[in-house]
């Protein structure tokens, strides 16, 4: 993020909580992760609790309101080319209208699928450009190309998922 609502996470040399093994640098930040897609699939609760919301902003808005949280995490499962397939233009118009909406950090998370995800973290990075967004996350499939164009070229961070963790990496 940007401004006073900026947060710093990443960074440990040892797991998340483990401070009896280190001191953490940075502690533990919440986030609250919106799906493109959607509640019907989520649980009751939670659809009682964006009841009122009508779409994918007005649930990122929501979801930042929430007390104790430090971000919002949005997936885009809609990208999924063995699902919806949404394209990544679109994905980015929203991405871009969530991030208008919200006063919070945005961390993006993309569809699962390494080729979609590179075009649409490309797209959304371009976009949102200069909001200092999180893109989770690049793997080994794409992270070359995830960060030479979110990271190199847009100046935006980049988480990368390994077996044991994730790292978030600001990629200069």
């Amino acid at each position: 993020g940007v401004g006073e609502k900026a947060i710093t996470i990443g960074g440990q040399n040892t797991y998340n909580l483990y401070s009896f093994d280190a001191e953490a640098k940075n502690a533990p930040k919440v986030g609250i992760e919106v799906n493109d897609l959607g509640v019907e699939n989520c649980t009751a609760e939670l659809q009682a609790f964006y009841a009122d919301c009508g779409d994918t902003v007005e649930r990122a808005k929501k979801a930042a309101s929430l007390e104790g949280a430090d971000f919002v995490a949005l997936r885009f499962d809609s990208a999924d080319p063995n699902g919806a397939d949404k394209s990544a233009e679109d994905c980015a118009a929203v991405a871009k209208a969530v991030a208008e909406a919200i006063d919070k950090p945005l961390v993006i998370m993309g569809s699962k699928n390494s080729d979609k995800d590179t075009e649409l973290f490309n797209k959304i990075s371009e976009a949102l450009q200069g909001k200092n967004i999180l893109l989770l996350s690049a793997k080994e499939e794409n992270y070359k190309s995830v960060g030479a164009s979110a990271g190199l070229a847009y100046g935006q961070k980049v988480g990368a998922e390994s077996a044991v963790d994730i790292n978030c990496y600001r990629i200069t």
